[in-house]
């Protein structure tokens, strides 16, 4: 099975000409549209981490963990479909008494950002904007 994403008008016509390929060759074609954030949003996060790193003095993993804890399962324990199962599970675990320390481990074990449509990863990437300017980093979008 190939997987082809779609970019722009070039990609786009390569996707409709590998559709039309395999159904000419009789193939079963799927084809699966998602709203779900580019990779772009995701990297940028990954750029703001080792600013906010050398800004508060933890390391990476920390600041991997404490934004996923503090802006992003705020986000997905309200989401309709993902919340329910979360909190569950958090529930289940004892989350809520454990060790601020205990749960940033716990939630990087589970799947928050990975989770987010896009618009759930305008608001995370806006909260941790907000919070970090407040505190006099200001994190800008690469061009």
């Amino acid at each position: 099975m190939s997987t082809h994403s779609v970019y722009d008008e070039d990609s786009f016509l390569a996707v409709v000409s590998a559709i039309r390929d395999g159904l000419e060759e009789g193939k079963h074609q799927q084809v699966k549209i998602t709203d779900k954030r580019s990779l772009d949003a995701n990297a940028q996060v990954w750029v703001w981490i080792p600013k906010i790193s050398e800004f508060e003095g933890l390391t990476i993993p920390e600041v991997e963990k404490k934004l996923k804890h503090q802006f992003g399962l705020p986000i997905l324990k309200t989401d309709l479909e993902a919340g329910e199962k979360i909190n569950f599970i958090l529930r289940k675990c004892g989350y809520d008494h454990m060790p601020l320390e205990s749960q940033q481990e716990m939630i990087h074990f589970l799947p928050v950002t990975r989770l987010f449509s896009t618009k759930q990863h305008n608001s995370y990437r806006d909260a941790i904007q907000i919070h970090y300017a407040a505190q006099g980093l200001n994190l800008e979008y690469l061009k």
